[in-house]
């Protein structure tokens, strides 16, 4: 056994070898199928990375048959050159012709391709050949000697869910003719390993088991994925449970709304920068994606539609080439005429004429003794917070800019500064190409990556957005991190091929030792 162990550490050496390009080895010679019985035996789904004995004999098999498989190498490593020779026989003897080792098989040696292997090679070795013992028998490639025993199939694949061993019969060698059911014909038998099923786009591999959903996405408040979850197993092409659990995964995702519109998340609409132009609207759109409750883009695409040569204003559109009055404010002091703030605007081809500053369709006067300022009405003896900024600074509230003011027989008290009856302070935060909703927060990250056997969690922080402006330190910039990958301990080049010969002298010596013992 030490001696087999060693001749199999040369095959993985050689094979090594090939890959780096070194011919330091040169590769076993290809030992071919033949009629004297050298069919492989394989009960096990093959495909590249892997090795052992019973790819060496899948690869003396292909290699029989130098269109198939013209390279000959037999290593006992299932390598490219080996995936691609199983792709020619596949394809010769219309098992697939395309697709991948994951998607049809193509590449694989699955129960089919194992199935045709035995049938194309036994078919090929059925008759004695020159040199058999007299009496013995052969058939399905295997010699017995007269007297001897041998176990044969009826079937070279069981169907699925039976094994072999409900196939097989042994037979006696009985001076050149076999006893027993000439149905049992078969040297070697495969169990089915069943169909994969189709689900979401994707394959699931016989006997798998997965979690599947009846939502993609979750758009309601306090529901979460698991309420329509359901756990499906694939037996045989079939998929057990409700056919309306069919997707593979599940998120959560709020809808956006803009502009009098709701975009569900995950879907996409146009919107515009401005809701009338003399050009083309084309030139004026955006698309912008819902993403859980927010829109990607710039803030200025806000309108939902746009209309050439019309102009909208104050929730109407005036057609082009009309007129109409338009007023400073919509309430003034009791003591004033409307006329007075009064002004008539034209549209021409998208755009109106005059003071844009007149923007209100109505105008009327307040009761005696009320104060009106931007648009707001305060009766006599009442007050109410104006601001002096319509937006707070970034990082602070509307508060900081924020004055209330009573209303005395229509005079107003405090600063004249604070004129504006509205003020925003949650304006959202931008960084690394997400973006933070005002009073929420995220994880970021003072580095991208991180050296192998450490984690990011050392390198995180988690940030607010608090009206445009990010608490934490500004070093926190990044929105994700990554663990790098293992640095390989192995040599490369001309070192790993120089320690690979050194390897395969030693090997060699050890072999000469062991036989020098017997």
């Amino acid at each position: 056994s030490l001696q087999a162990e060693l001749n199999a550490l040369l095959a993985q050496l050689a094979a090594l070898q090939a890959q780096l390009g070194s011919s330091t080895v040169t590769p076993a010679t290809p030992v071919p199928t033949s009629s004297s019985g050298q069919c492989p035996s394989l009960s096990r789904a093959l495909r590249q990375g892997m090795s052992g004995a019973d790819v060496t004999a899948l690869q003396n098999f292909l290699a029989s048959d130098k269109a198939i498989y013209p390279e000959g190498t037999v290593s006992g490593y299932f390598g490219s050159l080996t995936q691609s020779a199983v792709q020619r026989f596949q394809a010769k003897h219309g098992i697939v012709n395309g697709g991948s080792p994951d998607s049809t098989g193509y590449g694989l040696v699955g129960p089919g391709t194992r199935a045709t292997i035995l049938r194309v090679c036994s078919s090929s070795s059925g008759a004695p050949t020159t040199g058999t013992p007299i009496g013995a028998c052969s058939l399905g490639g295997v010699t017995v000697a007269s007297s001897d025993t041998h176990t044969f199939y009826s079937t070279t694949q069981a169907p699925l869910g039976s094994s072999c061993a409900a196939y097989a019969l042994t037979r006696q060698c009985l001076n050149g003719t076999f006893s027993g059911n000439a149905a049992y014909q078969y040297r070697a038998c495969v169990e089915s390993e069943g169909s994969s099923c189709p689900a979401d786009g994707e394959r699931v591999a016989h006997g798998r088991t997965f979690t599947f959903y009846s939502r993609e996405t979750i758009a309601t408040s306090g529901e979460t994925c698991a309420q329509y979850a359901q756990t499906r197993t694939c037996t045989n092409g079939v998929l057990s449970g409700s056919n309306e659990y069919q997707y593979l995964s599940c998120e959560i995702g709020f809808s956006c709304s803009l502009g009098g519109v709701t975009v569900p998340h995950g879907q996409s609409r146009t919107f515009y920068s401005q809701a009338a132009t003399t050009g083309s609207c084309a030139t004026l759109a955006q698309t912008r994606t819902c993403k859980n409750g927010v829109l990607s883009g710039s803030s200025s695409y806000t309108a939902p539609s746009c209309s050439v040569g019309g102009c909208a204003i104050d929730g109407i559109t005036l057609a082009n080439g009309s007129s109409s009055t338009f007023y400073l404010a919509q309430n003034i002091p009791a003591t004033e005429q409307c006329s007075s703030y009064a002004q008539t605007r034209s549209c021409s081809s998208g755009v109106l004429s005059g003071n844009t500053a007149y923007a209100y369709r109505s105008c009327s006067a307040v009761s005696s003794g009320a104060c009106a300022l931007d648009n707001v009405v305060v009766p006599s003896g009442s007050s109410a917070s104006f601001y002096s900024a319509a937006a707070a600074p970034a990082g602070t509230t509307c508060s900081s800019v924020r004055q209330t003011r009573t209303c005395t027989n229509g005079s107003l008290s405090g600063s004249n500064t604070y004129n504006r009856a509205s003020c925003s302070d949650t304006a959202s935060c931008a960084i690394d190409g997400i973006t933070i909703t005002h009073g929420s927060s995220a994880t970021l990250y003072n580095a991208q990556s991180v050296a192998y056997g450490t984690t990011c969690s050392s390198k995180a922080q988690t940030r607010t957005c608090s009206n445009g402006k990010l608490s934490g330190t500004a070093s926190y910039q990044y929105a994700s991190c990554s663990v790098n990958p293992p640095t390989s301990l192995i040599p490369s080049g001309s070192q790993f091929a120089a320690a690979l010969t050194a390897l395969e002298s030693l090997l060699k010596e050890a072999l000469l030792e062991l036989d020098s013992w017997f």
